[in-house]
């Protein structure tokens, strides 16, 4: 049967697929680096040869914003010649990507955030692996894994890290700076649990890595073992105090 074009046909192929696959190996991926929203803690894989609409009419829409401030038809996210844009439809209140409004169709990098108000979204790339065998922080053997990823050239971490807690998402971030030194978080329902950036762990690595500012980041959404001394301050906390102390430190001392 030929493969449809809409978001729920991706998503039961990878269902379908898994049980024939896990015989031969261990680790196959559905689909690799493809481009992709990650939006309410799902990840929504992109076809390139369709258009989609993002707004509050879901008679329309592909994309559901469910907020009055969002318009009927708000913005749509399109493909040409293999790089995907977005486009502002005439909206009340805007599409914000990178915290700057959009005045006309905008291309796409992976790791840009998208703002139509008051809702959050990150252009990623996206893969879809089916893991067979368990590994070290996987409580879960068989489950589908998916990751995304995307470059830190505007998107800021304290907004990726407040992403993936506001959705309570679980599994591993892995930051690479610009000198391609790597960070480490581990989330467990949206809260750090252990973290890992140069010779700094736990609340002095958050505090460390939040001063990064350009490079690239990796999520592999998976479900995690609770380490043995897990981190007990609240990520937001956190967050507060590594951007107080960012402000408080002098530019040349800055990741």
């Amino acid at each position: 049967m030929a493969p449809k074009d809409n978001m729920d046909d991706l998503r039961q192929k990878t269902i379908d697929v898994a049980p024939h696959i896990k015989k031969e190996q261990q680790q196959v991926f559905v689909s690799r680096h493809q481009p992709a929203l990650f939006y309410n803690g799902q990840t929504i894989p992109l076809n390139g040869e369709r258009e989609y609409i993002l707004g509050r009419d879901r008679a329309t829409c592909d994309i559901i914003i469910n907020d009055a401030r969002a318009s009927r038809q708000h913005a749509k996210i399109f493909s040409r010649d293999g790089r995907y844009f977005i486009q502002d439809l005439g909206s009340l209140n805007g599409v914000f990507v990178n915290r700057e409004r959009i005045r006309q169709p905008l291309g796409l990098l992976p790791g840009d955030e998208i703002v139509v108000p008051p809702k959050k979204l990150l252009f990623v790339l996206h893969d879809q692996q089916y893991q067979d065998k368990p590994e070290r922080f996987v409580t879960s053997p068989g489950k589908p894994k998916s990751q995304f990823s995307g470059v830190l050239h505007a998107l800021r971490i304290v907004d990726l890290i407040q992403l993936l807690n506001s959705t309570a998402q679980s599994g591993t971030l892995t930051i690479q700076d610009h000198e391609r030194r790597p960070a480490k978080l581990q989330f467990v329902r949206g809260e750090i649990k252990s973290a890992r950036y140069l010779n700094k762990t736990r609340e002095e690595a958050v505090y460390a890595l939040l001063t990064i500012r350009d490079g690239s980041f990796e999520f592999l959404r998976e479900d995690i073992e609770m380490p043995p001394e897990p981190i007990e301050t609240g990520t937001i906390s956190m967050l507060l105090e590594g951007c107080r102390q960012a402000d408080e430190r002098p530019p040349e001392l800055t990741a």
